[in-house]
Parts: structure tokens; C-alpha cells; sequence
């Protein structure tokens, strides 16, 4: 698929500043930030195949390549980032897989709308409170040990650091 120029500015635009995604308020101004950039172009596989699989659906498969930036940003606004990543069968981290599973309220808008995942505690503790978790995302949980001692290291020595009157490390 050959994507034009403004249709595809648009929607890496609205991968790039994902404040925008929530309530872009005038449709048109969401790629300008792009219009000056020679041959704009996503940074990876991954924003490749959302800018297409966005742009796909906001034409309708109509064949055109591109589509009116209030196209864009409707579909957008209206289903989140987060179910066209689903869709572009691109590999997820294990945190973003746990994230796209488990996120619940807040964490859950944060990831459809700004492909924000949940912090390490957050989904670990969310496979913890499953006693049905699948095999697969106890082990994406288990990667996340490693952040998840350092994050608590750091927070003993602040700890320890305020009691003592020393200085925090953070």
C-alpha cells in the first residue's frame, strides 16, 4: 500500500504525540507538525504497520491510500490505539502483552488511547491476582523481577536513607 503524504503525516502524528489521540480539537492541525519533515516516515515495523492498518480502516478499503485527517482521528478517538496493535500481529514486550491483558480503569485508557503499559508492580501484581493466568503470562511476569528488585532496592535506600538522615538516592 502507498500511503499520500498527509494522510500518513496524520497518523503518525497521532502515534507520535499521543496527547493529541484523546481530543485532537481541530483534525487538520494533528499532522502539521509532520508537513515540514522530508519524507516522514514511521520508525519501525510496528508504526508501520499501525499507520496502515489505521489508514486502511479510516478509508474503508476503498482503495484510496489515504484518508481525511477527521477520518483519522475518528477512528482514533473512537477505539484507542491499542486494538490496531492487536491487530498488526506485531510482537508485544512482556509488559505491554500483560498490559494488553490485564490492564484494568486508568492503566486500561492509558494503553487503548497512549499505548502507556502498566508499571512492572502493577502487572505482576495483576498475574498474582489471577489464579488462572496462563502459563505464558505468569513467565512475562517472572521477566519483570529484575525492574521490580531494583525499583524496590531503590526505594529501601531512600527509606533507609530518611531514617538515617541521609541523603535519598533518587
Amino acid at each position: 500500500m502507498v500511503l499520500s503524504r498527509n494522510s500518513a503525516n496524520t497518523a503518525m502524528a497521532l502515534l507520535e504525540s499521543r496527547d493529541l489521540v484523546l481530543r485532537p480539537e481541530d483534525p487538520s492541525a494533528v499532522g502539521e507538525p509532520w508537513r515540514t519533515v522530508s519524507k516522514p516516515r514511521p520508525r519501525g515495523d510496528r508504526e508501520t504497520a499501525l499507520v496502515k492498518m489505521i489508514l486502511a480502516e479510516a478509508n474503508g478499503d476503498h482503495g484510496r491510500n489515504w484518508a481525511q485527517d477527521y477520518e483519522i482521528c475518528k477512528f482514533v478517538q473512537e477505539r484507542g490505539l491499542g486494538v490496531y496493535l492487536r491487530w498488526v500481529n506485531i510482537e508485544l514486550t512482556p509488559i505491554k502483552r500483560l498490559t494488553d491483558r490485564y490492564a484494568s480503569s486508568p492503566a486500561s485508557l492509558a494503553w487503548s488511547f497512549r499505548l502507556i503499559p502498566m508499571t512492572p508492580l502493577e502487572a505482576f501484581s495483576a498475574i498474582q491476582a489471577d489464579p488462572g493466568a496462563k502459563a505464558e503470562a505468569v513467565a512475562d511476569a517472572l521477566t519483570l523481577l529484575p525492574q521490580l528488585h531494583a525499583a524496590l532496592d531503590a526505594a529501601a535506600a531512600d527509606l533507609q536513607a530518611r531514617l538515617t538522615g541521609g541523603e535519598s538516592a533518587t
